[in-house]
């Protein structure tokens, strides 16, 4: 018998001690930021962060200054309350930071990262182009980048992407794809191919460019058409898993297109999240062997019973003969035997609704209803008019659509494509390139096999723009200043919303009033009945644990610094302990003690140490979060 020897475990990068230096003050700078808040980290922090920065750059750890990079540009963002401005993007760029200092103190050498990609020879490829979306990176970075697929389903992305004054526009996808002789547009070859040979890649999937490769433009493919249509054959909850296994890699070893999610469903309204899409899980038949063997034939098994009126065995056919035994029922609507079959002449007994999609019968599905955001809230870009116009004119309408996950059930929505489009899209619709009118959603006369009732009832966006808002409506909401506690959380599955102000959390509105969209008088009724029925009533009924409390915590630091804590944390430890969420009301309670802890030396000076205390507390807290909301993520996509 031979044996083969298991696979080598990879090791870990030894640390330098120059490199572990660098990460202390990348520690120290980071710290001090959680300190004194948004509104504290002025110049002085940011030249601090910065000087650390270049420090871990000269020592090869460029993984860590690129995070730190990042939290400088969010916190000048904030600083001059720039509506774009996010806190949960700073909370997660600080956990990043902070963690990765951590790791590499402690001697792990992983989270280094890498200054430039290694491109190796992948081959030829044939590319079928997916779709194209302008670039804006927290970095200063802007541009474009389009995907494409090969024939077996591997994603790949050619990327535009520089040093930009200026934040990309929806004309940024104009811009010729520098690859080889092709001469197209990112806009142009979204819907066409290419064909390269001697192809360079990452290993993230990015394409190495330039006039140097070899490569000419070919034809696409529809959505609808293999080989795309197998991308939206996976299960969304397999897709959601594929993507919270990548997010748990080094930034620079995510593949370039993880958080992609391939969705296929009906337009059912909006809210004041975003447009509100039904998808279809479907639960396939236990799989059956055909090749297996006949079961054993049981030689003590009596016959088929016959009785005294019916001499022939029980068979399942009827003898024209037997007085005493009349044929199957019938009714005056159906004059065909009762056999489970449908008579396509009968106009009384409709066939179960099936769709041209989807040949089995709807009663088999599960409906899982997806919250579809915008990417970018900047008018500059059409975002949130085009989710808009799906939402007003849109509902009922099946449509396929490509976005990318950013928390329980909630995705961006970055492209759809639908049969009943006009034929000068080229198959599909780039919403962040894209401008789309009126025109392009008329009343077409497919429906939906999930709306049996009237078909007519208006949609929630129907006379007001109340159901769909965003921070960018002067009228609803006033931008958001860094002191803030609510803002949208990627990957929350409670946004990380202020408790003071509008609803808590996803799938819990009990900080709605009812007359906001979203709460217990919600314009979700104004939908058909059916619609109601199907996806259980309430769009956001999902049922999460109590994270945000934690998050709102962690989110409060970092807005306004230790100071915030002053007040205690005891209301909200109660409430995690009550929900049996014995860890996170512990780090919860070790948070709010570091932020009190204030020790001084000798002379009566406060002690430097309690500041990394502080952040140690902080950032246990923001990973268990982290981790929790991961998981409260995976079962949200999962969940029956």
């Amino acid at each position: 018998m031979q044996v083969t020897a298991a696979p080598p475990k990879p090791k870990t990068a030894q640390v330098t001690a120059a490199q572990r230096s660098a990460a202390g003050d990348l520690w120290a700078a980071g710290a001090a930021v959680l300190v004194n808040g948004v509104s504290g980290a002025g110049a002085v922090a940011q030249a601090d962060l910065l000087r650390a920065v270049h420090q871990a750059r000269a020592t090869g750890l460029h993984g860590p200054a690129a995070s730190a990079i990042r939290v400088v540009e969010r916190l000048r963002n904030g600083r001059r309350e720039d509506p774009a401005f996010r806190l949960a993007d700073l909370t997660d760029d600080l956990r990043e930071l902070l963690s990765a200092c951590h790791r590499l103190m402690s001697g792990d050498g992983s989270v280094a990262g890498v200054a430039r990609r290694d491109y190796e020879p992948v081959g030829d490829l044939r590319l079928f182009g997916l779709f194209c979306e302008p670039v804006r990176a927290a970095t200063g970075h802007a541009g474009a980048a389009t995907y494409l697929a090969d024939g077996k389903g591997r994603l790949w992305v050619i990327s535009d992407v520089r040093p930009a004054v200026e934040p990309a526009t929806a004309a940024a996808v104009r811009s010729s794809v520098d690859l080889g002789e092709v001469r197209l547009s990112h806009h142009a070859l979204a819907r066409a191919g290419l064909r390269a040979v001697n192809a360079h890649a990452s290993a993230t999937g990015r394409l190495s460019h330039g006039r140097a490769r070899q490569a000419v433009s070919a034809s696409g493919t529809g959505w609808f058409d293999p080989p795309l249509d197998q991308l939206w054959q996976a299960d969304p909850g397999d897709q959601a898993a594929r993507w919270l296994a990548a997010t748990a890699l080094p930034a620079h070893e995510r593949p370039a297109p993880h958080d992609l999610a391939f969705l296929e469903g009906t337009i059912i309204g909006a809210d004041q999240r975003g447009l509100l899409l039904a998808i279809n899980r479907h639960h396939p038949a236990p799989a059956t062997d055909r090749h297996a063997p006949p079961p054993p034939i049981d030689r003590h098994d009596p016959p088929p019973t016959t009785d005294r009126h019916n001499p022939t065995p029980a068979t399942g056919r009827h003898d024209p003969a037997d007085r005493h035994n009349p044929p199957p029922t019938t009714d005056r609507h159906n004059p065909t035997p009762a056999t489970g079959r449908h008579d396509p002449t009968d106009r009384h007994d409709p066939p179960p609704a099936t769709d041209r999609h989807d040949p089995a019968p709807a009663a088999g599905r599960h409906h899982l209803v997806v919250v579809v955001a915008a990417p970018h809230e900047d008018r500059a870009l059409p975002y949130i008019n085009n989710l808009r116009l799906l939402a007003r004119h849109g509902v009922g309408q099946r449509i396929r659509l490509i976005g990318r996950f950013t928390g329980p059930r909630r995705v961006d929505g970055l492209a759809f494509a639908a049969p009943w489009l006009p034929v000068g899209h080229g198959g599909h619709v780039d919403l962040g390139a894209t401008v789309l009118a009126r025109a392009d959603l008329a009343d077409h006369s497919a429906r939906s096999p999930l709306d049996d009732a009237d078909c007519s009832a208006r949609s929630p966006m129907d006379g007001a723009d109340s159901s769909f808002r965003t921070p960018m409506d002067g009228a609803s909401r006033s931008p958001r200043s860094p002191m803030d506690g609510a803002s949208r959380s990627p990957q929350s599955p409670t946004n990380g919303a202020d408790r003071s102000s509008g609803p808590v959390a996803d799938g819990d509105s009990h900080g709605a009033t009812p007359d906001e969209p979203g709460g217990d008088g919600t314009d979700y009724q104004a939908l058909p009945g059916s619609w109601a029925a199907s996806v259980g009533g309430d769009p956001a009924g999902i049922t999460a644990p109590p994270l945000h409390l934690l998050r709102h915590q962690v989110e409060r630091v970092v807005a306004a610094g230790r100071a915030v804590l002053l007040s205690g944390v005891g209301d909200d430890t109660r409430r995690l302990a009550a929900a049996h969420l014995g860890t996170a009301s512990a780090v919860l309670t070790g948070l709010g003690a570091a932020g009190t802890r204030r020790t001084r030396d000798v002379f009566g000076r406060l002690d430097p140490h309690d500041a990394h205390h502080f952040a140690r507390a902080w950032l246990t807290a923001a990973v268990y979060e982290h981790a929790a909301t991961q998981e409260a993520t995976r079962l949200a996509w999962t969940q029956q």
